[in-house]
């Protein structure tokens, strides 16, 4: 018999990710987190034991090890356990900062590895000034201490180890600051090579006996489909044109795969280092299942499937290891929903019914996507943020449409960029006509619709109440509401500025940005909105949410603002993501019913 979905069972529902393939293609290492906890499991078996966070499974190159980062002596180490599991992990590393990132050689005797040199913010602070840059070290996994391999001022991000284990590869930018990954960065070796310069930092690298290749974007710029580069010679090889690649996940020494998102499925492709060739592992139809994450070893792989149906599973080459949560919940039936934008364009996404929902039209709510180079794809995502929202609010009586709009992730370059400098204007069109389609399609009743988000969502909810009075309420997550003010106070300022076409002191105006900025037109706005928004968020500032709070409330339009003390842009205590939960639906049913 199903369950009621409950909000605490949202937030409390576990979260699977950074999925490990043994190099035996039996095992499957991954995350498990729940709330502020994690450990990591395989094949369904815990296998971690600490109290707080255990996360970054590595396989040793031999699997007979399994390497994994720790909080549970306060900053996190690295650990090492047998692969038999049991008895006590043994710490590898003493940092006094902490490891970020870290990767087995290929002979599996060391282990390379980021950590922030000990950092103390000096007071007063001084901008520039001191920065905790990210060092690259190596330590034996016999032991002793760790070697400083790059002790230059200079950030290291990315890594690979080459094919032999003599040097390793990677990107050096001048900041640890998370605006300096949009600026110009180096590619060098540990052996004193410079071997390239890019306009941006790259997401991944990978150094096989083919070459060394790395993910980035189109135009190497924000607001960019996202492809694989070759290095040398310098080359796109794979992914950015129709579709974008989603991520990296070959963890054999010449496995060269990744994950491509095509519209409304993700695809498991082995790549062709020579030419760029992908050939389908996997490839499930749109609506069948989704692929979170992947891991090839060889001729065998891994990956975190969810269903529409149920909770995601861990899957052994297509076979179902392990599952996590609760299947006997009544679920939201989830289909995709496909239409045409103003334009004629081909558009997808995603509409949850409530269970067992027969008689329409219902209640809609048009809850859209943040990034916005994001994407939603059918798939029970149990998640106490606006992912998790979809199935609370189906469970309580409304149809949620969940549209991917241009700018999103999944169509390739045109489609990704055309959100430069243009927010606000095709892709608000491409949420419209979803949800004209909804209505002209018997779903959606036009007398009760809502519309919500969170960060790049919430901008667009922020959006349409200043642009239409359709909607009878508004749930405004972490949005933006001035472009120029995000230049000026957000933590990403070089991908704001891209998205609202320019900066605040680009002269002396009109500004392009106000075009866009819902606080420019909130005076228009008739339609009920909370307004909700962490204290600590650097990126969305929460004077955003202060901002468009007072001009609507000025303009005589019902708001209510919510700040959360001690939150950042995502959500992190417990009671926080129950209330908003709580909150969000009974704003809905106020003015919906």
């Amino acid at each position: 018999m199903d369950i009621e979905l409950t909000a605490e069972l949202l937030v409390d529902a576990p979260q699977l990710s950074d999925i490990r393939l043994a190099p035996d293609g039996r095992r499957a290492a991954y995350v498990v987190k729940k709330g502020t906890r994690s450990a990591i499991w395989v094949n369904g078996d815990r296998f971690s034991w600490g109290e707080g966070a255990d996360d970054q499974p590595r396989w040793s190159p031999d699997g007979r090890t399994l390497a994994f980062r720790s909080d549970r002596t306060g900053k996190a180490q690295i650990y090492l356990l047998p692969a038999t599991g049991g008895g006590e992990a043994r710490q590898l590393t003493d940092e006094p900062g902490g490891v970020h990132a870290f990767a087995w050689s290929p002979r599996g005797d060391r282990i390379a590895f980021t950590a922030p040199d000990p950092h103390d913010p000096p007071d007063p602070q001084v901008d520039g000034e001191d920065p905790p840059v990210h060092r690259l070290r190596a330590v034996a996994v016999a032991g002793g201490p760790a070697q400083t391999l790059f002790g230059e001022p200079r950030h290291v991000g990315a890594f690979a180890w080459s094919p032999d284990g003599a040097e390793l590869v990677f990107v050096a930018r001048p900041s640890p600051e998370l605006d300096a990954a949009t600026q110009p960065c180096s590619v060098e070796t540990t052996g004193g090579r410079s071997l390239a310069r890019l306009a941006a930092s790259p997401g991944a690298l990978r150094w096989l006996p083919g070459g060394i290749f790395h993910t980035g974007s189109v135009a190497m710029a924000p607001c960019s489909s996202s492809c694989l580069y070759r290095l040398d010679p310098p080359a796109r090889v794979a992914g950015g044109d129709e579709d974008c690649l989603a991520g990296l996940c070959g963890d054999g020494p010449e496995d060269l795969a990744a994950l491509v998102a095509r519209g409304l499925t993700t695809v498991l492709v082995r790549i062709a280092p020579e030419t760029g060739a992908a050939t389908p592992i996997w490839a499930p139809a749109a609506g069948e299942a989704d692929l979170r994450d992947a891991s090839v070893a060889g001729e065998h792989w891994a990956a975190v499937v969810a269903y529409p149906d149920r909770p995601p599973e861990v899957c052994i080459d297509g076979r179902s290891v392990a599952r996590h949560g609760f299947a006997d919940v009544a679920w939201g039936r989830q289909e995709p929903f496909l239409w045409k934008g103003a334009d004629g364009l081909a558009l997808d996404g995603v509409l949850t019914l409530p269970p067992g929902a027969a008689k329409m039209p219902l209640p809609t709510v048009c809850l859209v996507h943040g990034g916005p180079y994001g994407r939603v794809t059918p798939g029970i995502n149990p998640a106490p943020g606006a992912a998790g929202w979809s199935q609370w609010l189906a469970a309580s009586g409304y149809a949620v449409l969940q549209p991917n709009y241009r700018g999103g992730l999944g169509h390739g370059e045109a489609f990704a960029a055309s959100a430069r400098g243009r927010v606000g204007r095709e892709d608000w069109q491409d949420v419209l006509t979803a949800v004209d389609t909804a209505v002209a399609r018997g779903i959606a009743d036009p007398a009760r619709l809502a519309i919500g988000g969170w960060s790049q969502g919430g901008f667009m909810s922020a959006w349409a109440i200043t642009q239409t009075a359709r909607f009878r309420a508004a749930v405004i997550g972490a949005g933006v509401s001035d472009w120029n003010a995000m230049v000026m106070n957000s933590d990403m300022a070089t991908f704001e500025a891209a998205l609202g076409g320019g900066r605040p002191w680009d002269g002396s105006g009109p500004h392009p940005a106000a075009l866009i900025s819902p606080i420019s037109f909130a005076r228009a706005a008739r339609t009920p909105a909370l307004i909700l928004h962490g204290r600590e968020d650097a990126r969305v500032p929460v004077n955003q949410g202060i901002g468009f709070y007072r001009a609507l409330r000025d303009a005589g339009c019902a708001a209510e603002l919510v700040v959360y003390p001690r939150e950042p842009h995502g959500f992190r205590e417990r009671a926080h993501q129950l209330d908003v939960l709580h909150r969000v639906r009974s704003w809905y049913g106020r003015y919906l019913g």
